[in-house]
């Protein structure tokens, strides 16, 4: 062929138009712009080193289309836009569920951000998010009715200096996050792991530890219209520290809703002048199954559970009583959780004096 009738075959002339430069011509290349492995048609992605531009694949793929990353860890210094794409965004887990994929954004920017009304077809599944920084959000920020799905993710090691160090939903940013670990993130003012500021999150199989902030260490939610949703989180070992701090766990303040189902709050503590609530600060719909408590212990299947309010009573019936000096008697000398009260690793005589102590019906 000679399209320009210049007497040069065409596919002798230099090509006039090669998008992504990796020397194929747009036309004959399969996916011309994305100049590393991929499908016909740039349905899949493959980024599989660190050099190549996680954005240039989310701007490449296609509307149903996935970004595949390989094993390992990929720096980015600008933060990656979803850009209202229905695509999957995925990482790789071992056989034991371990994520082997992390983007690190190394203190430089936020991680990631839903911004253009992403739709629960956006997916970001199996990654772990770490080092963003940025003003709210530092791992993930969904703002402006946007909705991505959020499935199996670690959301780790992020700071922002205001809202949601981990996570930030605000104005009508309704995401479903699930299956995810938020842990170890840094708010400046508000949400250490996680901040919805008249947004409506559901939050579902999640666990939200060790995250610190001074407000909400957990959690912070704000405004009117919003209804937030928890169900089968654990919410453990977070803290709200700070001049004027509250809510360990959870802060919540304006006339939104937080409807719980199935969700643990203990370990979370407040630190700092005019403190209050450890574990929940502000309202929430109590939808049955929750347990909130002080201290955190183990349940035996390696879960977090609560620690009962009334810890004497070891046989549940109300009473502090010689069922309860039996139970003490029987575990003595092991590290039985059913007869250490004090949780110091042994069943011994301050066990026996706590019984003691606490005698009669339980407050």
């Amino acid at each position: 062929d000679d399209d320009d009738l210049d007497g040069l075959p065409d596919d002798c002339e230099e090509c006039s138009e090669d998008p992504d430069g990796d020397g194929i011509c747009g036309d004959l290349d399969a996916c011309p712009n994305w100049p590393g492995e991929c499908s016909k048609g740039e349905a899949i992605i493959y980024v599989t080193s660190p050099g190549e531009s996680i954005q240039q694949a989310v701007d490449a793929v296609v509307d149903g289309g996935i970004v595949d990353i390989g094993s390992g860890t990929y720096p980015v210094s600008s933060t990656i836009n979803l850009r209202g794409k229905a695509f999957t965004m995925q990482g790789r887990r071992d056989k034991a569920g371990l994520h082997l994929t992390t983007i690190d954004a190394q203190g430089s920017c936020g991680v990631m951000v839903a911004e253009r009304n992403e739709t629960n077809e956006t997916l970001i599944r199996d990654l772990v998010l770490t080092g963003g920084s940025s003003t709210g959000g530092g791992g993930l920020k969904c703002i402006d009715a946007s909705d991505p799905m959020i499935l199996d993710c670690v959301i780790r090691g992020n700071t922002a200096e205001e809202y949601g160090g981990g996570i930030h939903c605000t104005w009508e940013a309704n995401p479903l996050v699930k299956g995810c670990l938020i842990v170890d993130n840094v708010a400046g003012l508000g949400g250490g792991g996680v901040s919805i500021y008249n947004g409506s999150p559901d939050l579902v199989d999640c666990t939200i530890a060790e995250n610190q902030a001074p407000q909400g260490g957990g959690i912070h939610y704000s405004y009117t219209f919003i209804s937030v949703t928890l169900d089968g989180c654990t919410v453990v070992d977070n803290e709200a520290s700070g001049l004027n701090s509250e809510g360990g766990g959870v802060y919540g303040t304006g006339e939104g809703v937080l409807r719980v189902y199935d969700t643990v709050f203990c370990g979370n503590t407040v630190e700092g002048l005019a403190t209050r609530e450890n574990q929940i600060a502000g309202e929430f719909d109590d939808e049955g199954g929750n347990c909130v408590s002080e201290e955190c212990i183990d349940d035996g299947a390696g879960d977090v559970a609560c620690r009962e309010t009334c810890i004497w009573d070891l046989d549940g019936n109300g009473q502090v009583d010689a069922f309860d000096l039996a139970y003490v008697l029987g575990y003595w000398g092991s590290d039985d959780i059913a007869g250490d009260i004090n949780l110091d690793g042994i069943v011994d005589a301050v066990d026996l004096g706590l019984v003691i102590a606490a005698w009669g019906p339980c407050s």
